[in-house]
């Protein structure tokens, strides 16, 4: 059986509430599609997401991601560039601005 290439899309910020309400949201829009959930990533049948905290620009060494979602301010939009490889993924969506999917730096309330 051939193994499925997975995208691979980073999750960047340097406000862990904001990483902490991207993952939220997107574990909802992935619900039907959850393969396995850890602490800073899950799959999908198709992807892997990983979210970063860019405090440490360190933790980005060695990093090639298919697309990247981004708190779209410096750092993280350079960072972003730097980790983005030859990918399926048009152009125009390899970078998205995660206020697109609805995070903001606000607390999560149930």
């Amino acid at each position: 059986m051939e193994e499925i290439k997975k995208l691979k899309i980073y999750c960047l910020s340097n406000i862990a509430e904001r990483l902490d309400n991207t993952k939220r949201i997107l574990l909802h829009l992935e619900k039907d599609d959850i393969r396995e959930i850890k602490r800073n990533s899950f799959s999908t049948s198709n992807a892997v997401y990983v979210f970063v905290n860019c405090r440490n620009p360190a933790y980005l060494k060695g990093i090639l991601a298919d697309q990247v979602i981004i708190d779209f301010r410096e750092p993280m939009r350079s960072m972003a560039v730097d980790i983005l490889r030859a990918s399926c993924v048009p152009e125009q969506y390899q970078i998205i601005d995660d206020r697109k999917i609805g995070t903001s730096d606000t607390r999560f309330r149930n």
